[in-house]
C-alpha cells in the first residue's frame, strides 16, 4: 500500500526516453554511468513534471518539486492504483510532508533535511517506533539473561542478545543520528542489566576471541558473564551502506560472472557438496550443512583456511548426539578433517600429531578449546 507521498524542494529526476536518448557514458568512482544531464535540460524546457520514485516491496516514497505537484500527484496515483490496479492507499498513512519542516519515515528510518554550508542534506534517525521495540525486545532478551527461561542456557540467551543487538546495529548504522538515538536506547537497557548484579564484569577471565569482541572490545561499556561478551547496545556509529556496482547484474554473462565472484566461495564445491549423498542423516543435517559452507564462506571455523577437498569438510555436532545434541543450524560447525578429530581426540600421541600438523595461533586453539569442552574433552595447549 502507499504510505506516504513526500515532495522536496531538491530537484529530483526519474528515468525518461528523452534523457536516456540525450545521455552519454562517463566513468564515476570506477563505474561506468550514464549522464543523463542533457536530457534534464532538455526535459526542463517541457511542461513535465519532475519527481523521483523510491520504493521497497509496496511501501514507497514520490518525490517532487513543489507541494503542487506533490497533490496532483498524490491524486493521480491514487486514482490510477484504485482503477488499474483495484488497490486501496491507506487514508492515515497516505500525506503529502514537507521534508524541510516534518520528518518522513520509510523502513523504520525518519528523514528530513536540514541546511549544511549553504546546502540541503538529509539527515537520519531511527523511527520512533523503531526505537520503541528495540528497547521492549533488548529489555526482554536481558530478562532472559538474568533468568533464562524453560529450555535455554545462560550462555544461549547472552548469545540471542548479541545477536539481536549487531543486528539492529547493522541495519539502522545508515542512519546519520543512529548514535544519538542508540545512545537513548543504551541508557533504558543499563537500568535493566541492573537486574544481573555482579555476574556482569568488566574484564574477561581468559583471553577470547569472537565477532563480538572484535566489533565492541574498544567500548568501555563492554562486559562480560563468565568469560562470555555481552555487546553494548549504545556502541554504534554511522557508516553508508554499500552501493552496487551497476556491472554485477543477471542480464550479461560478464555480470553474472561478477555475481559468483562476489559469493566469496568456490560455487563448484558448493555443487559437489550438494550432489554428495549423506547417509544416516536427516534432512535438517543436510541443508543445514549447506547453509554453514555457505556463511562460513567456504573456509573452516577454526583455521580460517579455505576447503581444497570435498573430503576434507566435515560437519561437527558441537553438542555430541549421544548427549542430546540435535541437527538444527546453532548445533553445526564446518571444520576441516584434522580439526574433527583434534576436538575428539583423547590419545595424547594423536593430539599432538595433528596440533603439529595445523601449527595454530593463539585464537584459533581457544576456538578449538571451546569446541573440545562442548563436545566433554577437557582443553590442550600447543
Amino acid at each position: 500500500m502507499l504510505n506516504e507521498l513526500d515532495w522536496w524542494v531538491e530537484s529530483q529526476w526519474a528515468d525518461n526516453p528523452m534523457a536516456v536518448a540525450r545521455g552519454r557514458n562517463r566513468q564515476l568512482g570506477g563505474n561506468t554511468v550514464f549522464d543523463k544531464s542533457h536530457g534534464y535540460r532538455a526535459m526542463r524546457t517541457t511542461r513535465l513534471k519532475e519527481m523521483h520514485i523510491v520504493r521497497y516491496a509496496d511501501d514507497f516514497r514520490i518525490f517532487c518539486q513543489n507541494k503542487d505537484s506533490a497533490e496532483r500527484t498524490l491524486i493521480a496515483v491514487t486514482k490510477w492504483l484504485k482503477e488499474r490496479l483495484r488497490l486501496d492507499v491507506s487514508p492515515e498513512k497516505t500525506r503529502v510532508v514537507n521534508l524541510n519542516k516534518h520528518y518522513s519515515e520509510f523502513l523504520g528510518i525518519k528523514m528530513r533535511l536540514t541546511k549544511k554550508k549553504n546546502k540541503l542534506v538529509v539527515q537520519s534517525r531511527v523511527s520512533e517506533k523503531a526505537v520503541k521495540r528495540i528497547k521492549t525486545e533488548a529489555k526482554q532478551k536481558i530478562k532472559n539473561i538474568a533468568r533464562p527461561p524453560k529450555g535455554m542456557t545462560e550462555a544461549r540467551a547472552i548469545l540471542n542478545y548479541n545477536a539481536f543487538v549487531m543486528g539492529e546495529h547493522n541495519y539502522y548504522q545508515m542512519a546519520t543520528g543512529v548514535s544519538l538515538d542508540f545512545r537513548d536506547i543504551g541508557y533504558e537497557v543499563t537500568r535493566t542489566m541492573k537486574r544481573l548484579g555482579d555476574r556482569l564484569k568488566k574484564e574477561p577471565k581468559d583471553n577470547i576471541g569472537g565477532a563480538v569482541v572484535d566489533r565492541y572490545s574498544s567500548s568501555k561499556l563492554m562486559r562480560y558473564i563468565k568469560n562470555l561478551p555481552v555487546a553494548p547496545i549504545s556502541y554504534v556509529r554511522t557508516k553508508a551502506p554499500m552501493c552496487k556496482k551497476r556491472s554485477i547484474q543477471k542480464y550479461t554473462p560478464e555480470g553474472r560472472a561478477e555475481i559468483h565472484e562476489n559469493l566469496g566461495f568456490d560455487t563448484k564445491m558448493l555443487r559437489a557438496l550438494l550432489r554428495q549423498e549423506v547417509h544416516e542423516q536427516s534432512a535438517a543435517y543436510a541443508d543445514n550443512r549447506l547453509s554453514l559452507f555457505c556463511a562460513q564462506y567456504g573456509k573452516c571455523a577454526v583455521t580460517g583456511q579455505v576447503f581444497e577437498s570435498l573430503g576434507d569438510i566435515h560437519c561437527h555436532h558441537k553438542l555430541p548426539k549421544n548427549r542430546g545434541g540435535r541437527d538444527n543450524y546453532q548445533n553445526l560447525i564446518i571444520v576441516r578433517e584434522s580439526v574433527h578429530i583434534l576436538i575428539h581426540a583423547t590419545s595424547e600421541s594423536t593430539i599432538a600429531k595433528h596440533l603439529s600438523e595445523l601449527s595454530l595461533n593463539k585464537r584459533q586453539l581457544a576456538k578449538l578449546n571451546k569446541l573440545r569442552k562442548e563436545a566433554g574433552n577437557p582443553p590442550v595447549s600447543a
